[in-house]
């Protein structure tokens, strides 16, 4: 059971979680009008913290349990992609970076509980296996968050193009105000979708307790 929830919270992690890598940069550069060298300030930032607290959640992931810290390295990550979805073309580099600080930190005490849970459900001689497996969920939800969600994106944001076709904006202000209310729907899914994560990870702790 361990390893199931361990690659299936992977899966769902980073399904929502990737959509950070190919909206996010067009928000840095159309909405924002910044360069390559702020959002890579940005996204190192995302990094540093991801690395740093999969240290930090491995140490409270052997004192506290891997659950506790699974569950609330994912509600963390799930509050990081439902705040950035209020952001707007006026926020400030210090606003943007303090959300995606706070993914990092969501994902990386989620990631060190993932692997510590997986690696105590399986035989010693089979961790290799496993520990391919969760990397295989990994992939797989960042391809089909590409896929999935960047169709969803696309749609998303006709459907607001279509709704302020009629309004008194500029075309280039309804592109802009239909790029953010788009951006705001797939940030929020993002967050729904690491929520389920987290009644997923929650849900198998209380039938192990029980």
């Amino acid at each position: 059971r361990g390893f199931a929830v361990s690659a299936s919270c992977m899966f769902l992690a980073h399904l929502g979680v990737f959509v950070i890598w190919f909206i996010f940069p067009f928000y840095i550069s159309d909405s924002l009008g910044k360069g390559p060298f702020t959002l890579g300030v940005m996204l190192a930032v995302m990094a540093f913290l991801n690395t740093g607290f999969s240290g930090v959640g491995g140490w409270l992931s052997d004192r506290v349990g891997t659950f506790s810290v699974g569950v609330s390295g994912l509600v963390v990550m799930a509050l990081g992609l439902l705040y950035m979805g209020f952001l707007s073309s006026d926020s400030g580099l210090a606003q943007v970076g303090l959300r995606i600080a706070v993914i990092g930190i969501g994902l990386g005490l989620f990631q060190a509980a993932a692997y510590t849970l997986m690696l105590g459900s399986v035989p010693q001689e089979r961790f290799g296996t496993a520990a391919a497996s969760l990397s295989l969920a990994q992939a797989m939800g960042t391809v089909l968050s590409v896929a999935v969600i960047g169709g969803i994106f696309a749609l998303s944001n006709d459907h607001h193009m279509s709704g302020l076709a009629a309004s008194a904006l500029t075309a280039g202000e309804r592109e802009t105000q239909a790029f953010m209310q788009a951006f705001q729907d797939v940030f929020w899914l993002g967050a729904g979708i690491a929520a389920i994560g987290a009644g997923l990870f929650l849900f198998s702790w209380r039938l192990k307790k029980s």
